[in-house]
């Protein structure tokens, strides 16, 4: 069908329609909400997985600062994002909070275990 051939029209395709029976709800219109939702997802999942290299060399006690900073983003931009953009702006800033959080772990993750193995830049080349 047309969405799932890259078409911008909002027909059901995969998980759309089990969810709709799920639901008893047709979720067919938040076709692209549910894409960019399954996407935050994926960044979500990225993080965890940083999370875990962090709390494997025992740094775990920097992990509070990036769900401070995501919480703190969250908490000032949701209200008005929602207010003016609905479920579609509710869904671009959970990808845009799980992205920014995924880059802080991952940043994170890279300098822990860089200090933790003693590998520096210069010992790369």
């Amino acid at each position: 069908n047309a969405a799932c051939n890259g078409q911008r029209t909002v027909k059901p395709c995969g998980i759309v329609p089990v969810l709709s029976a799920m639901y008893n709800v047709d979720l067919s219109p938040y076709l692209i909400e549910l894409i960019i939702l399954v996407s935050g997802g994926g960044f979500l999942a990225l993080a965890t997985l940083f999370t875990l290299g962090i709390t494997i060399v025992r740094r775990q006690e920097k992990l509070i600062w990036g769900y401070i900073g995501v919480s703190v983003l969250a908490l000032c931009a949701s209200f008005p994002i929602v207010q003016s953009f609905g479920i579609t702006g509710a869904s671009w800033e959970y990808l845009a909070l799980m992205i920014a959080l995924a880059v802080w772990f991952g940043m994170l993750f890279f300098v822990v275990v860089r200090k933790t193995t003693g590998v520096k830049a210069s010992d790369n080349e």
